[in-house]
């Protein structure tokens, strides 16, 4: 889905099948958000499952760093070609081809869900997907979609609305959600589902 939700954007000859094609590729984000956590969860062990599920977000920043990166790079070199956007959004297939070649070498999920018949790990990833992705959506969105002259401040400046989001989001983790480390999934599923 990645592959051909970022091919189908590079080759969009309308505005509908750039839609389409971006809405294939939230598609494929989404499920990624919730299967990747879970499956990660389920394959550490309880003393390194924070790590292990902080690097993946630490990937997923990087990943998104690097594509910001790479676009300035080809936007202020190529400026003066008409379709330097669609190699932009056609080098995305790049990291698609890794994933797949990626995923062919992971082993098989444990059985823990196979023979328990529970969803408990997507249950618990489901709703933190959520409140993950539907804000991360209005913040991608919001620069494009707000007119920048109507903004009181500099341009420069308006990021640090971002930065302060952030900020509340920690102080919200750090108070409100509770410590798993060393704990294992049937202890944590106890503890949230009694």
């Amino acid at each position: 889905m990645f592959f051909l939700g970022a091919l189908a954007c590079a080759l969009a000859p309308t505005l509908n099948v750039m839609v389409a094609a971006r809405f294939t590729l939230g598609l494929a984000v989404g499920g990624a958000s919730v299967v990747v956590p879970a499956y990660l969860a389920e394959m550490a062990p309880s003393s390194i499952r924070g790590r292990i599920i902080t690097r993946n977000e630490l990937m997923i920043v990087t990943g998104q760093f690097l594509a910001f990166t790479t676009n300035a790079t080809l936007g202020n070199l190529f400026s003066d070609l008409d379709g330097v956007w669609r190699w932009m959004l056609a080098l995305a297939t790049l990291p698609a081809v890794a994933l797949w070649l990626g995923m062919l070498y992971m082993p098989e999920s444990p059985r823990w869900l196979a023979t328990k018949g529970r969803f408990s790990a997507l249950r618990c990833s489901r709703p933190a997907s959520v409140r993950i992705w539907v804000p991360k959506y209005m913040i991608e969105l919001t620069p494009v979609s707000c007119d920048v002259t109507a903004i009181p401040m500099p341009i420069s400046q308006t990021f640090f609305v971002f930065v302060g989001a952030g900020l509340l989001s920690l102080t919200f983790v750090a108070v409100w959600v509770p410590e798993t480390r060393g704990s294992t999934l049937e202890e944590i599923e106890q503890r949230l589902y009694g």
